[in-house]
């Protein structure tokens, strides 16, 4: 099985538009949660569940060239994507991000951005993630809650992206407010005291304003598949919303987002 499971957006080229509006988004705030976390260089770190390479490139640059980095994933076009991205000295492995196969606690930080939400086994995820990091070692994970999406003027096909997308996942046993999970499963994993902190990238005029109408579109399939919607709604509500991403008076957001890290307990 792979990292994705049931995974309802695209991998591989056809979603590369999407997730580098993401990293363009969250790559920040998860560039200072590091910075937090105390990822410095010459420190051996692994991405689960890497996609592109979007941080396994950030976890490159902070480590330097006496560190060492790792990038997993379970999808081989991810991971083709990722080795143009990353300099030639990071590993990508393809593995399942719950049984990666990698030595127990062989990483001094284990990171993970937007996998456990599709996940309907997160809890295995998470322990290998914790069974990765050394002892004393930090885990950091950043995943979305999805009730959480800012517009000034208030935006209704915001809105309705929010809850179709919410809906499929618990069709299919994924949970697209998984932030709001992270503390409590972290915790009882072996994290102590997770640090959180919460983000919602949003603007007037960014580029990632797109993100909220591409997820329509890459979930469209599965949605009308599912009878959650009919294809005229969709494309009602992408219009509605790649004009709002066009609008410089229309605010918007991405989902809220948390990033929560902590360091294993000793074992």
């Amino acid at each position: 099985m792979s990292a994705t499971d049931d995974y309802a957006l695209r991998t591989g080229a056809p979603g590369v538009e999407r997730m580098n509006l993401l990293a363009g988004a969250f790559d920040p705030a998860t560039r200072e949660v590091l910075r937090k976390a105390g990822l410095a260089p010459g420190m051996r770190a692994v991405d689960v569940g890497c996609g592109p390479g979007a941080v396994t490139a950030l976890l490159a640059e902070l480590v330097g060239p006496a560190g060492a980095v790792t990038g997993v994933d379970g999808s081989a076009a991810q991971l083709e994507l990722a080795r143009a991205r990353v300099p030639p000295n990071v590993e990508l492995v393809e593995a399942d991000v719950r049984d990666t196969g990698f030595p127990r606690g062989a990483f001094d930080l284990v990171f993970c951005r937007f996998v456990l939400m599709h996940l309907s086994d997160p809890g295995a995820a998470m322990e290998e993630l914790v069974a990765l990091a050394r002892p004393g070692g930090m885990v950091v994970c950043v995943e979305p809650v999805f009730t959480i999406h800012i517009a000034e003027p208030p935006l209704p096909a915001l809105a309705r992206m929010a809850e179709l997308m919410m809906a499929l996942g618990a069709l299919r046993g994924q949970d697209w407010r998984f932030g709001l999970r992270l503390p409590e499963l972290l915790a009882d994993a072996g994290v102590a005291d997770p640090v959180i902190t919460l983000t919602a990238p949003a603007s007037l005029t960014a580029p990632f304003k797109r993100v909220n109408a591409l997820n329509l579109v890459e979930a469209s399939p599965a949605l009308v598949d599912a009878g959650l919607a009919t294809e005229a709604e969709l494309e009602g509500t992408i219009a509605a919303l790649e004009a709002a991403a066009a609008d410089k008076r229309q605010l918007i957001s991405l989902a809220g987002t948390l990033h929560a890290y902590g360091p294993t307990r000793g074992r």
